[in-house]
This record gives C-alpha cells, structure tokens and sequence, in this order.
C-alpha cells in the first residue's frame, strides 16, 4: 500500500483571518487537548493540538474526523483513511501542501461520500480563525468547524478493559475484549484468548507478536468472528479516544470499543449465578455457581458441588472439584451435570462483561446470569402459609394443618410441613436462604408424608426466593416449588 501519496496542492492563498498581537506566542504544546489562552487576540498560527470536526460536511456516526497541528504539520482521520500534509503561514497566506491519505475502503453508507467531501473542502480552505473555541477553516464553500477533540493521552489504555461495539463480526454471547499492559495487549477474540506487544505514541499504534490459543468454538459464526477480528487488529496503525470509545484505525472499518464493565477479583465475592449457555441445562434442574473466599460451588443439574478458587483479574483456576453422587432420572440431567463438569474443570479466565459472568475454558465460554439477591426486608419477620404445592407440572393444595414459613430478623426460622413443626436458624448466603440448624418435631401419617418430605426437602437444601406483592415462590431441582401468601392478606 502507497502510504503517502500526494492527492492534493495548493497554491499561495490569501490569508483572510483576523490579527492580533503579531508577537503572540503560539498557543498549545505536546497536549493532545487543545487549550486556548484567555486572551481576545489570535495567536499568530494554528495552536498545536487536536480537533474534532463538527460541522461542514456530512459526519457519519462512528466515523469521526479530525484535523491535528503539530508545528509545521497536520494530519487527522477523513472518515475512513488517515491523512496528512504540509502547513505553511508568510504573512497573510496559508499554504495546505504535500497532502496525502492512506487508501483504504469503508464499506459503511456515507463513509466514503463523507470523507471525499472533506478532503474537497479541505482543499479549498483559504483562511482560519478561531471563534468561541472552535476552529474554522474557511474556503468557498461552508466552513469546517472544529471542537478541541477530547481525546485522551496514549496512557488512557493503561488500566481499561475494552469492548468491540462495532467494527468487525459479534456474536451474541461471545464478547471480544482489548486490554492493555505495559507494553503488552490481550484480550477475548470471540472464542480464544489473545496477547502480544503493542507500541504507540500519541496517535499511532503497532500490535505485534500476536498469540491466541487453540480452542474452537461451534455456535454458528464465531471462529468467523474471530478470524476477521484479529486480522483487523493486526493491520491496526491508529489509535484514538472520542466520546469515552477506544477507535483501532485499521484497513477496513475501525475497530471500536466502549469501556468494559469487567471488574476486579475480590468482586467475585459472595456472588451467586445461574448458567443460561455455554452447557446444556434442563428444565427444573438449574446449575449454579457461587465463590465464598477460596471456596466455588453450587447445583450441577443434580448434585452439589465445590472446590478451591484461585483467580486474579482476569485468570482463574477451579481445583480439588468434589460433587455429592445423587442420580437424577430425568432425561438429560446427568448428562447435563457431567458436561459442566468437564467444562468447569478447563476453566483459565473469566470476566463480567454486561452483567453477566464468563468463564472461558477449552470449549464454548460457561455465562452465567447473576441470581438476584435475597429479598430480605420484605421476607422476614412474616408469617407465610401455604398455597400451592409444585411437583412438576401439577399444582395442588397442601393437606393436613396449615403449613407455615417464619424467618425472623435475629436469624431463627420456625415453621411446619402440615405434619411436623420445625425450629432452627438461617442466614443469607450467596444470593440464598440457607438453614444452618434445622430440628423437626411430631409425626406424619401416610398420606402427609410425602408433602412433609416435599417441603423439607425444598427449605432445607437452600433456596431462592422470590416475592411479587402478598406472594412467595420457592423452587428448587425437579421443578418443586412452594408458593406462600404473607398471612395478612
């Protein structure tokens, strides 16, 4: 590719703006935020600095274009290419020479129609002047108008983890991220994991030594995804930050980032999830995933899980994975529980990209939902009674006496299962209800004593709760339930 080839000339034009004070020192410096002086005189050439257009020809969203002075030079981004040239002042005239671009194609409507009507009026340009902040660039026709650009310093990269919005193929449920360290890079592309050295200045970027790990991934387009993503990351030769986005200027469309909501370790904390892809899940048998301190676990399908944790930011590693050895007969529930095994055991990085929470391994990324939190203040110190039984499908009416749920403030629960009466204490943990004693008091006849089992069975391994108005849900595995109504109502 001609990297510099000129495209335009221009002769000895009259220099039309207003003077000030001919001995007013230039205005600007090394920043990349241009900064006026607060004077009403104009300084005797363009400030160094940069600027944002912002009116006089057509702007295409995410395609922004911009105009920087550095001493005898400018350059900026046309929409689609780079460009770049020659200033000179002598007295009253201004000289736009050796002008170049860089010659790639972008396939967005308007992109190309934008940057040509620019680089026109660029030419034509016969005067400047700085008005109310703005910069103006005058020729025949409207004037460009510039604001000071609020692009940030090379050392905004440090210590931002970022997300493609556009630029390149996204796959729902496969982020692709860019993070920068030091003089190295990484993030996700899609399905693997990717780094390598990166080295920049003010406004141009080098990414080099680019690795990626070998996993593949089957949903529908993502190796796609990933394959077009880091083919555009490695042609990337400009960078910039407009509006709070990341913008990678690479040979096609630029590649542009929002900052990420991903967030440190020690936030994974006392954090509970429920899996919505990445294994298959069936109806009734929920997995989850919880982190207390150095401890993982939750429901796989059928049975109880755990493990040691150990993560940094963005690496993690699930160890000593022990599970409780239940069968469930439903169809698919073991083989459901047996592939998010095998897949948590491969797990090396996770992050929380949207809300949700990824954990990478060898195969399609693990996403989990957060579980809401335990409604606390509405759920204690109530008294709860029976409603509905939940087993499956079917939906009855509890038997025998009423059957209560109390959980008070100070941690006691009290209760009954039609049958049977129950005393103990709870806590709130991980998102869950869970009976840290629980002693059971009276006897059941044979035709209660499956309800008695239901309801123990549901409160004692730990719940979720869900309260709308007068009305408490609980469920657990197998599609039981118990539906409560607060005793007032």
């Amino acid at each position: 590719m001609n990297w510099r080839t000129p495209i335009l000339a221009i002769a000895l034009l009259t220099f039309a703006a207003a003077c000030g004070d001919p001995g007013g020192a230039p205005v600007g410096g090394d920043d990349s935020t241009t900064t006026l002086p607060a004077t009403t005189t104009m300084p005797e050439r363009i400030p160094n600095g940069d600027w944002i257009l912002a009116s006089g020809v057509p702007i295409v969203d995410g395609y922004p274009i911009t105009f920087s002075v550095d001493g005898d030079a400018f350059s900026g981004a046309a929409a689609c290419n780079r460009y770049g040239g020659t200033i000179t002042l002598s007295g009253d005239a201004l000289v736009l020479s050796d002008i170049f671009q860089t010659e790639m194609a972008c396939t967005d409507a308007g992109v190309m129609e934008s940057e040509s009507a620019f680089l026109a009026a660029l030419g034509a340009v016969t005067s400047w002047s700085i008005v109310d902040g703005q910069l103006r660039l005058d020729g025949p026709g409207e004037p460009l108008v510039f604001d000071p650009s609020t692009e940030e310093p090379s050392e905004a990269f440090e210590g931002t983890t970022w997300i493609l919005v556009s630029g390149s193929p996204i796959v729902d449920g496969y982020p692709i991220t860019f993070s920068v360290d030091g003089d190295t890079f990484g993030g996700t592309s899609a399905c693997n994991v990717y780094g390598g050295a990166i080295t920049r200045s003010d406004d141009s970027i080098v990414l080099s030594e680019i690795f990626q790990t070998k996993m593949a991934c089957m949903d529908t387009g993502v190796m796609e995804a990933e394959s077009a993503y880091l083919t555009a990351l490695a042609a990337a030769t400009h960078w910039s930050i407009v509006d709070g986005q990341l913008q990678l200027e690479t040979t096609g469309e630029p590649l542009v980032f929002g900052p990420s909501s991903e967030v440190p370790a020690d936030a994974l904390d006392g954090t509970a999830w429920i899996l919505v892809s990445g294994s298959p899940i069936v109806d009734g048998y929920p997995i989850t995933f919880s982190v207390e301190g150095e401890g993982f676990g939750g429901t796989a399908a059928c049975n109880v899980y755990g493990g040691t944790i150990v993560r940094s930011d963005d690496s993690i590693a699930l160890t000593e994975i022990f599970q409780t050895l239940m069968a469930c007969m439903d169809n698919g529930v073991m083989e459901a529980e047996s592939a998010f095994i095998a897949a948590l055991g491969t797990v090396t990085d996770w992050s929380i990209v949207d809300g949700q929470l990824h954990l990478k391994g060898s195969g399609e990324p693990l996403v989990f939902d957060a579980v809401p939190e335990v409604p606390t203040e509405a759920l204690v110190d109530t008294t709860w009674i029976l409603d509905t039984v939940i087993q499956g499908d079917a939906a009855s009416t509890p038997l025998g006496d009423e059957v209560t749920l109390v959980l008070a403030a100070d941690g006691t629960v009290t209760g009954s299962t039609g049958c049977r009466t129950f005393s103990g204490t709870w806590v709130e943990r991980n998102a869950q209800v869970v009976f840290t004693e629980l002693t059971m008091e009276g006897d059941c006849s044979a035709d209660l004593a499956g309800q008695d089992s239901l309801v123990v069975n549901v409160l004692g391994d730990g719940f979720t709760a869900e309260i709308d108005g007068p009305t408490l849900t609980i469920t657990s595995m197998g599609n039981e339930g118990l539906i409560y109504i607060a005793e007032s109502s």
